[in-house]
């Protein structure tokens, strides 16, 4: 299967601010130059055509071939949509968004659907909504359509199943539109809030496992707990002391050292946790050392080819790309002042086909799936780094 094998302190930006109406058009805005004469766009975009070469495809054509189609609905399908359609990059999300809705079809058959874990609803829920489609109904089990926000959210038993990534995350997707919560329903938003809060570690910061903080979870919970921050002064002490201690931690390179080495993926959700936050994480002095930003820190394992590693060396690889995408996809939000990454309250709904009618896209992805939706979905899940258990 194809798919899956800042340097100087960037001044303060005067963008025009642009109402992006649509997942599919990017915005004409300013840009400035961000390592060594090359715009964040530029590079953003470097991103894409990497993993248009890497599934064999042409820098016109779509990335939703039949074979990358195979893994909606996967750890290693659903990231790369919710990047580009958050950055506004014209695409085919017709037929991912067709090719995910008989993904729920089928899974829905076992015993347990989507899976063990509450943060498969999560992600799916987050890569339909940042490509036009409605989390809420998509799918369809019994005779009606699946709603990923019920199931996977708040009336999910056990959503703290995988720990606290199921509350971060869960958290995330439920406010990606500001969904509303039912009388009755087995978890609110105050039960998820709390749980996430009393998971803090003393001293400040969050964990998956263990007593010492992650960058990478401390990142997230933060985004997740950044809407509530100005109504709150009890969260607003555990995001501060989160917020200390990822200034504490930070590497004078800019980057983050964690899990027996220093990585992006633990650099990009700093980067992302200040930005829910409104805090500009090129010019706070917090997160500059020595003269290094945390976009510095990301930007150090940028290959020449476009995509992104995630060690210090090595090749480019799909999970440090991915989340390096969405990543500067939020940062050039932010930066021209556009809804947070995971608000998803700016994207337009895209019609859904007349009469059952697929885009082409998917016809091919249908008549292939029963061989290869197998294979492909283990090639690329084998294809991801160790970390897995952060990203979901």
């Amino acid at each position: 299967m194809m798919k899956k094998n800042l340097s100087n302190l960037l001044l303060p930006i005067l963008c025009a601010v642009c109402i992006m109406t649509s997942v599919v058009k990017i915005p004409v805005v300013a840009t400035c130059a961000v390592n060594d004469g090359v715009s964040l766009r530029e590079i953003i975009e470097r991103i894409i055509e990497w993993e248009k070469k890497d599934s064999g495809v042409t820098p016109s054509g779509s990335v939703f071939t039949p074979e990358y189609l195979t893994l909606a609905g996967s750890l290693a399908g659903d990231w790369f949509p919710f990047g580009i359609g958050r950055y506004g990059y014209e695409e085919g999300y017709d037929a991912y968004l067709a090719a995910v809705a008989d993904y729920i079809i089928r899974e829905y058959k076992k015993t347990n659907k989507l899976g063990s874990g509450a943060t498969e609803w999560h992600r799916i829920a987050l890569a339909v909504g940042a490509a036009g489609g409605d989390p809420t109904a998509i799918g369809s089990s019994n005779g009606a359509p699946v709603n990923l926000i019920a199931d996977g959210i708040y009336n999910r038993e056990n959503i703290g199943r995988q720990g606290i990534n199921g509350f971060i995350w869960g958290l995330i997707a439920l406010d990606s539109k500001r969904y509303e919560v039912p009388e009755g329903a087995v978890n609110t938003r105050e039960s998820i809030i709390a749980a996430i809060l009393e998971r803090e570690i003393d001293g400040g910061g969050f964990a998956l496992t263990g007593v010492n903080p992650d960058p990478s979870i401390t990142g997230m919970a933060i985004q997740a707990l950044s809407p509530y921050y100005d109504g709150r002064q009890d969260l607003k002490d555990v995001v501060d002391r989160s917020i200390t201690w990822l200034s504490n931690a930070q590497e004078q390179s800019g980057d983050y050292y964690s899990w027996g080495s220093r990585n992006v993926s633990d650099t990009v959700w700093p980067m992302l946790a200040l930005i829910s936050l409104g805090i500009d994480p090129l010019t706070d002095a917090r997160f500059i050392k020595n003269g290094n930003t945390l976009l510095d820190g990301i930007l150090k394992y940028r290959n020449d080819d476009g995509g992104f590693r995630n060690s210090e060396t090595g090749v480019s690889n799909s999970m440090a790309s991915e989340q390096v995408l969405y990543g500067l996809a939020g940062l050039y939000r932010f930066q021209n002042g556009m809804n947070n990454l995971f608000d998803l309250r700016d994207v337009t709904e895209r019609q859904k086909p007349q009469n059952d009618e697929k885009p082409s896209a998917w016809k091919w992805y249908a008549v292939r799936s029963g061989i290869t939706i197998a294979a492909g979905a283990a090639a690329g899940i084998i294809l991801r780094k160790k970390k897995n258990t952060v990203q979901k």
